[in-house]
């Protein structure tokens, strides 16, 4: 069971992209000579991703176990936990509180919703602040 971030492999539970530099479940595991503003991550079928931490837009292909936080713009399938951004969200499903600066685009959210902009959801089972 593996994460694939921009083509490359990895095997944990918990990602953070910071800057140039790839950590898995709390490990440097790549350095880069400089920092990615675009970053494609893939869940494998199978695999638990915990949590995902990056500081630029992420778009997310696959489920995320828990939560997810970007300090820019978010795009993921489904996500079991939270989502925090400070750009816009635009997702499936997230079970748990949507917080974004921009605006939300999701089918269903299961918490509360927090946004700086539209919010545009078939259901949200909390509270409404836009």
């Amino acid at each position: 069971m593996a994460v694939v971030i921009n083509g490359k492999s990895y095997s944990g539970n918990n990602v953070s992209i910071i800057g140039n530099k790839v950590y898995i479940d709390g490990n440097l595991v790549e350095e880069k000579d400089e920092k990615q503003k675009y970053i494609q991550i893939t869940i494998e079928k199978g695999a638990k991703i915990e949590s995902i931490l990056v500081d630029g837009d992420a778009d997310i292909n696959g489920n995320v176990s828990g939560d997810v936080s970007c300090k820019r713009s978010l795009s993921c399938d489904n996500i079991n936990g939270n989502a925090n951004s400070n750009g816009s969200i635009n997702c499936d499903n997230i079970k748990g509180n949507a917080k974004a600066g921009g605006s939300i685009n999701c089918d269903d959210i299961g918490g509360n919703v927090s946004a700086g902009g539209s919010i545009q959801c078939d259901t949200v089972n909390g509270d409404i602040n836009a």
